[in-house]
């Protein structure tokens, strides 16, 4: 096992979870470490602005020391597991301070290389980097996202790192909550909202809510991880530098309970169309469609009509139906929609039907030429004659808060050539955006795939057509839906 004279290892207290496909035992952070991870030294200079008031600051690592900024939390401590002692010859993690950050002197680093025993089974190595709370737990309660800055780097032939876990740990309930973001060889800012967060997939539910964690949160977690095959390696260089988590932005638009977004507002008329006029430069409608109506709104006209399916088998449309006006609700900012995407069974070959069954949309074109309704296309597809240049716009994301309900939801931005398979947000790593109302945030790094494509073209922001919210259909079960989506918000900032 190697060392570096500059931090100190730490094998976390893990337990072997081979069962799983993504794997932490979440109840061993219980255990007390032995040891910290990080360097002390000499002071840095420069560094980023000072962060917002109320900004829990948990590394600028400008005094060269892997300790947060906020008292409450220990240094940083770095992991392997799985196994988490007696790593394989050849397996190494460790984590420096280096330098340069990002416009910064200093950054905190994770190294490591991990090998999947060949032994017959999945081990599931994986690494990560960690700051437990030194005064029990923290309320997060009053604060709705994490923000960082990272790169990764693949320092091998092993496998590469496609994706980065971001957990708030809440040991008292015996649970935590995590996000992702698809890791990037050029330093980048990410933004995930917590409302974007979910239980782990692989253990049961606890039964506890997000808001109940924050409230008694304790750690937060950076983990990274592949699913190797017996004797595979996985790699990397991950640096991480300015992370903060962000208190939830005052109510200063009308008291509806929302928090908004820093940006452009985007409200639709009465006709729930937008001019062209708003500070964005959105030009569009918006529009319902699904898989039993035509590109025009014609019933029984859609894919999965055209496939021989009956009605009863197609997603059904309850309002706004396609083809007519698409108004707000009554108090002018929620665009409101209740139907319920088909559960997908097998056309003639015996495979499954999702080109014909794929669900229930709504979305909005951003240039439409025409006026509403240019080229409706098929598959969803909304997507007007002209493209928007988010870039020369000054847009560098979508914000949105989504009200009611709602549980298989693929927020999708469709570009030029990408009508019937659009990127979509966490879609280069994950199978749906959100399973949850809340208020979300994305950024153009955190969209891609879609994951259902071998080869997904990269997501150009500079050619985007339209903004999807599609309730996809489930191989398991009927999925009804009725949701809407408010304070639309094309972010301006990082």
């Amino acid at each position: 096992m190697r060392s570096d004279s500059r931090a100190l290892l730490l094998t976390a207290l893990l337990a072997s979870c081979a069962a799983a496909a993504s794997c932490i035992d979440v109840g061993s952070l219980k255990k007390p470490p032995a040891q910290t991870g990080g360097t002390t030294g000499t002071a840095g200079t420069g560094g980023t602005d000072a962060p917002p008031p109320g900004t829990i600051l948990l590394g600028d690592f400008e005094d060269h020391t892997a300790k947060p900024q906020d008292t409450r939390f220990a240094n940083y401590q770095f992991y392997a597991y799985n196994p988490d002692v007696n790593l394989p010859d050849g397996a190494f993690v460790k984590s420096p301070i280096v330098a340069p950050g990002y416009n910064s002197n200093y950054a905190l680093a994770l190294d490591w290389k991990v090998i999947d025993l060949p032994n017959k089974k999945a081990d599931f190595p994986g690494v990560g980097v960690r700051t437990l709370v030194t005064t029990g737990f923290v309320d997060l309660s009053g604060y709705d996202r994490i923000m960082f800055s990272h790169q990764y780097t693949q320092t091998d032939d092993c496998r590469a790192v496609r994706n980065l876990a971001v957990s708030i740990g809440c040991d008292e309930l015996s649970t935590s909550f995590w996000g992702y973001v698809h890791t990037s060889p050029d330093w980048t800012t990410s933004t995930l909202m917590f409302s974007s967060f979910a239980e782990p997939t692989y253990l049961p539910p606890s039964g506890h809510t997000l808001a109940e964690c924050l409230a008694l949160a304790n750690s937060v977690v950076f983990q990274g991880q592949v699913d190797l095959s017996d004797g595979e390696c996985a790699s990397g260089n991950l640096s991480l530098d300015n992370i903060e988590i962000r208190p939830r932005p005052p109510n200063v638009d009308g008291g509806d309970g929302s928090a908004p977004s820093p940006g452009i507002p985007i409200v639709p008329d009465e006709n729930g169309v937008f001019d062209g006029a708003n500070a964005a430069g959105v030009k569009g409608s918006w529009l319902s469609f699904g898989d039993w109506y035509s590109a025009s709104g014609g019933p029984a006209a859609g894919e999965c009509a055209l496939a021989g399916f009956a009605m009863s088998q197609c997603s059904t449309i309850v309002a706004p139906l396609p083809g007519t006006p698409f108004t707000p609700d009554p108090s002018g900012r929620g665009m409101c929609t209740t139907g319920a995407s088909a559960q997908v069974i097998s056309d003639d070959a015996g495979a499954p039907a999702y080109a014909a069954i794929w669900g229930n949309a709504i979305g909005f074109n951003l240039n439409a030429l025409d006026g509403p309704g240019t080229d409706a296309g098929t598959d969803g597809g909304i997507v007007g004659l002209g493209n928007y240049d988010a870039a020369a716009h000054g847009v560098t994301g979508f914000a949105f808060d989504i009200e009611g309900s709602v549980t298989r939801l693929r927020v999708e931005f469709a570009t030029e050539g990408t009508s019937h398979d659009p990127a979509y947000w966490q879609g280069a790593t994950m199978d749906l955006s959100l399973r949850q109302p809340g208020h979300y945030e994305m950024r153009w790094a955190d969209v891609g795939g879609p994951l259902y494509l071998a080869s997904p073209p990269a997501f150009d922001p500079t050619k985007l057509q339209s903004i999807r919210f599609h309730v996809t259909s489930d191989p398991l079960q009927t999925t009804p839906y009725s949701y809407c989506i408010k304070n639309i918000v094309m972010l301006t900032g990082p």
